[in-house]
């Protein structure tokens, strides 16, 4: 095989290759920790954390109290998740404000976290998630 016939497959290689590969900019998306507290009337409990690494779109990170978290997408620098339900972001004292509209999608840039909290007086979960 000549150069120019190698260095053609080469590129056409990469060319096929790269929109996969390159998506994340050569790096692993990173990994996702979920921390669940489940509370009611007569006190709390929590689960011990959950890591997902690799994340991976269509991942179901919460299924609990009529709502859900899944992954709609996910790349080295974003994490983009679609809530079903009643999940809403607690007040900087940590109360609900039941009047809130539920959330329907959420995302995170790498290195942050958020916390969420069922839209309910008598039961719920409070959920905290990251992406490292």
């Amino acid at each position: 095989m000549n150069k120019k016939m190698l260095s053609a497959v080469i590129l056409f290689a990469m060319i096929l290759i790269c929109p996969s590969a390159c998506q994340t900019g050569g790096e692993v998306p990173g990994e996702v920790t979920v921390r669940i507290t489940e509370w009611n009337e007569f006190g709390g409990s929590s689960s011990e954390p959950v890591t997902y690494f690799p994340i991976q779109k269509g991942e179901l990170l919460y299924d609990d109290f009529d709502s859900s978290i899944k992954v709609r997408s996910v790349n080295a620098k974003k994490l983009v998740l679609d809530i079903d339900g009643y999940l809403v972001e607690p007040g900087e004292d940590g109360t609900i404000n039941m009047q809130a509209e539920p959330l329907k999608k959420v995302t995170l840039e790498k290195g942050r976290s958020i916390q969420l909290v069922t839209l309910s007086m008598d039961a719920g979960s409070n959920i905290s998630i990251s992406f490292e």
